[in-house]
């Protein structure tokens, strides 16, 4: 009865510079986690922009994917 919780970087990402990887096949799509746990029950999957401000190499707009999904 696990349950996985997740914020990532999206792909959007790379045009920012709030952090994150600058490679982009280190990054996500929503596409990502529909494969990747396709055997779970997803409650939760959604891409948004946000504000960082976690450090001189965290700040600024961001855009991450907040995921999270249980057992079936």
């Amino acid at each position: 009865n696990g349950v996985i919780i997740v914020e990532a970087f999206s792909k959007k990402q790379i045009n920012n510079s709030s952090g994150g990887p600058k490679d982009v096949l280190s990054l996500y799509c929503l596409e990502d986690f529909l494969k990747d746990f396709s055997d779970l029950y997803i409650e939760y999957l959604s891409e948004h922009k946000i504000q960082l401000s976690e450090g001189p190499y965290h700040k600024g707009f961001a855009d991450v994917i907040r995921f999270k999904a249980v057992r079936k």
